[in-house]
């Protein structure tokens, strides 16, 4: 598992609320079913196709085009930025939920 799963898995094991958006094109990217064992809630983006992802950690949030592969992290120019404070965090999901969100395995 790289390392920022294993990070996110290792912060909902113990006990924070890790939630990550993903477009539903990136489904069989990554481990998200590793993760999904491990208590990371994922879900996915059906519509609008947007290509950012959205990390949610209890009240931080990070939203950026990185996808989980060792190419997207470790050799690609990505972008992201991470916020801070619950009002950003509820904003930034907020704005997610308006879309159509569906959780793994459906």
């Amino acid at each position: 598992m790289p390392a920022i799963e294993s990070a996110l898995a290792t912060q909902a094991w113990a006990g924070v609320n890790v939630t990550i958006i993903l477009p539903v094109a990136d489904r069989d990217n990554g481990n998200p079913h590793d993760l999904a064992a491990a208590g990371v809630r994922i879900l996915y983006l059906t519509r609008p196709y947007v290509h950012a992802k959205m990390i949610l950690v209890d009240n931080h949030v990070f939203i950026g085009s990185q996808n989980f592969s060792t190419t997207s992290l470790d050799n690609n120019r990505e972008v992201g930025i991470m916020l801070a404070g619950q009002g950003l965090v509820q904003n930034a999901y907020q704005v997610f939920r308006k879309d159509q969100l569906v959780a793994a395995g459906h």
